[in-house]
């Protein structure tokens, strides 16, 4: 992968990505939380909504980042950052995307929101992520 790849593949990084993970699968936008030398590449998932699996249990409902497009102008509404789960993403895979449009690419998060994951992130209470994840986001987005 070129420096320029590599240089946006980094924690805190916001991008547009069709993902294959999703029912059905469509683009969505996510954010890098921990990213090494291994090609597996950890993210969140932004959604525009909470659903009500979500809205029915206080521990993951908690576990959402609000996200405003006063803040991010690509979004067009309100949205939430899941930071109750992660998902993986090879980086090959998102090179290529990048590679094949640049608008893929939405910045890099502020530091005020950085702060609100991490506070998610260390709480305790926040089970769904495995401990070894828990450091590795730490880390990565301090």
């Amino acid at each position: 992968m070129g420096n320029q790849i590599d240089s946006i593949i980094k924690p805190g990084r916001v991008l547009y990505l069709f993902c294959d993970f999703t029912n059905p699968p469509k683009d969505k936008y996510v954010v890098i939380s921990h990213s090494d030398s291994t090609q597996r590449v950890v993210i969140f998932v932004i959604n525009s909504q909470i659903n009500n699996f979500l809205k029915k249990r206080d521990s993951l409902l908690n576990c959402q980042v609000k996200i405003e497009p006063s803040d991010y102008p690509f979004l067009e509404h309100n949205s939430y950052i899941n930071c109750a789960d992660v998902e993986y993403f090879e980086k090959d895979k998102i090179a290529a995307q990048l590679l094949s449009d640049k608008d893929r690419d939405k910045g890099t998060l502020k530091q005020e929101t950085k702060n609100k994951i991490l506070k998610v992130v260390k709480d305790p209470k926040t089970i769904t992520i495995s401990r070894k994840y828990k450091k590795l986001i730490t880390i990565s987005l301090e």
